[in-house]
Parts: C-alpha cells; structure tokens; sequence
C-alpha cells in the first residue's frame, strides 16, 4: 500500500472526527429566545454559541444584590441553550416617580366631554 494514500486517508478520518466533535458541541447552534425575567428591558437579538447577554433593569428598579445579571448561551449535547439565572430587579429604593400631569389640551378635552354629556341627556 502506497504510504501517502494511508496518510491522506488517516487525514480523512482525522477531519472527518473533528467536524463531528464540533456538530455535536452545539458549536453551529443559537440560543433560542432569551428568558424573560420581569422588569427587565427587551432583547430580541440572537446569541449564537459562548456569546453571554446581560440583563438590564427597566427605571425604577434595580439588580437584587448576589444576582449576575450575565446569562451565557451554552452547547450542551448538540443543544444550544441558556445557563440558568437568579437574576431579579427590585423596586428601586430611592426612586420616586414623576408625578403624571394632564396636559393643557387633555384638561380642556375632559371638560368638554363633561359638558356634552351634562347637557346632551
């Protein structure tokens, strides 16, 4: 037997292996949708395999202390999937929302509706 076609043949096979080890790692895979946690700021990006998201707390709230906000999209057995997460905003102690005024134009349009409805019945 010719030694270059057993060279090339046991580079075949060598290749051949290695694509199957990284198939089988997930490594072509993404992450589905990132999780939901309540509070938070919206993502509808997509995170292929190792890439990591990190939450953000909407105004008002803030990350509960001990909590990573950082999730990382993981293969695990030909699956890409999300690592878990504690992560939880909390009410913001020190925030104080702004008070909700009716505009000029929304005060006038509430009393003419009262008006019309005092004097059309």
């Amino acid at each position: 037997m010719d030694p270059h076609r057993i060279c090339a043949s046991a580079w075949v096979i060598v290749v051949y292996l290695l694509r199957a080890t990284r198939s089988s790692s997930g490594a072509n895979c993404r992450c589905p949708k990132i999780p939901k946690k309540e509070f938070t700021l919206p993502d509808n990006g997509f995170f292929g395999i190792n890439k990591t998201y990190r939450y953000r707390c909407i105004q008002g709230y803030v990350r509960k202390a001990g909590e990573s906000s950082i999730i990382k999209c993981e293969g695990i057995n030909g699956v890409c999937q999300w690592t878990r997460s504690q992560f939880k905003c909390i009410p913001h102690p020190k925030y104080k929302p702004q008070p909700t005024t009716t505009s000029s134009l929304g005060k006038k349009l509430l009393l003419f509706f009262y008006i019309i409805k005092k004097y059309h019945y």
